[in-house]
């Protein structure tokens, strides 16, 4: 897709001229959800921002940024609503 080869060669160029190592879109969305989960965001927004179909499928790629009591609490919320 060429607006996705823009993007990219967009962002290298960036980091580049910076003095950056090279980021990739895939690790913008990374650091994006991580700081989400780190600030307390509700995991079903956190869910939808990413695109994931489930609240769990969330969990699992984004767990090791909650601490172990929201993580608890994200879990009993997601078996609340029925995920």
């Amino acid at each position: 897709m060429p607006l996705q080869g823009n993007i990219r060669r967009a962002l290298t160029v960036l980091c580049a001229k910076l003095g950056l190592p090279r980021v990739r879109v895939h690790d913008l969305r990374h650091v994006s959800l991580s700081l989400l989960a780190m600030a307390g965001v509700p995991l079903k927004v956190a869910q939808a921002r990413a695109g994931h179909s489930t609240a769990r499928m969330t969990l699992d790629v984004y767990q090791h940024v909650l601490g172990e009591g929201d993580l608890m609490a994200a879990e009993a919320l997601e078996k609340a609503i029925g995920g």
